[in-house]
C-alpha cells in the first residue's frame, strides 16, 4: 500500500492481535464483515509476547490501531482500494483509498483529489466491547463526522468501518 509502511503495518496488526487476545480470542478466531459486502475470514496472528503486550498496554490506542489494521485489510480485500494517505486529524476521516496506481496530489491547502478518480475518505473506529446498539451509535456517528467535512471534498465518496473485538466483527459502510 502505498501511503502505509511495513513497519507501520505491522505495528497496525500487532495491535489488532493484542485487542482480539485481550477480548479471550486465540489466533484463527472468526471475523465476520457486515455492510457493503458481507464475508467471513479467519484471523491469524503470531505469538503475542511481553514486548509486543507493553508496545500495546494501552488498549484504547491499540483498539483504534487494530480497527485500523482490519479496515485497511477490508478496504483492500472487499473494494481493491489501498491506503494512499493518512489523513489529518481535522479532516473528518483517517485515510484516502484508492484503487491501484492512484496517486495523491497536494496543492496548497493539502491533498486534493479529481472527481471520479475512484479515490474514496476512509473514517475508522473500534471498540473492545461492542453491543449492536452501540455499533449503529458507532455507524451514525461516524456518518455524521465524515458527511461535516463532505464541503471539504466535494464529489469525492466516503467509507465507514466499525471493528468490534470482543465478538469479532466489522461493518463497512459507504457514506
Amino acid at each position: 500500500m502505498p501511503g502505509l509502511t511495513v513497519a507501520f503495518g505491522q505495528m497496525y496488526a500487532e495491535a489488532a492481535a493484542v485487542c482480539l487476545a485481550h477480548c479471550g480470542h486465540v489466533s484463527g478466531v472468526g471475523l465476520s464483515t457486515r455492510g457493503v459486502i458481507e464475508r467471513h475470514y479467519e484471523v491469524h496472528w503470531s505469538a503475542i509476547t511481553e514486548q509486543i503486550n507493553s508496545s500495546h498496554y494501552d488498549i484504547q490506542e491499540a483498539t483504534e490501531s487494530g480497527a485500523s489494521a482490519i479496515a485497511l485489510f477490508l478496504a483492500r480485500d472487499l473494494l481493491e482500494l489501498n491506503a494512499l494517505e493518512r489523513s489529518k486529524k481535522e479532516s473528518g476521516f483517517d485515510y484516502w483509498v484508492g484503487p491501484d496506481g492512484a496517486q495523491m496530489r497536494h496543492g496548497p491547502d493539502g491533498p486534493e483529489m479529481l472527481e471520479g478518480d475512484g479515490v474514496y475518505r476512509l473514517e475508522i473506529t473500534g471498540t473492545t466491547v461492542g453491543t449492536d446498539s452501540l455499533v449503529r451509535s458507532k455507524l451514525k456517528q461516524k456518518k455524521d463526522q465524515v458527511n461535516k467535512y463532505r464541503k471539504k471534498h466535494p464529489g469525492i465518496g466516503a467509507y465507514v468501518c466499525v471493528v468490534v473485538f470482543n465478538y469479532p466483527e466489522s461493518h463497512l459502510e459507504k457514506v
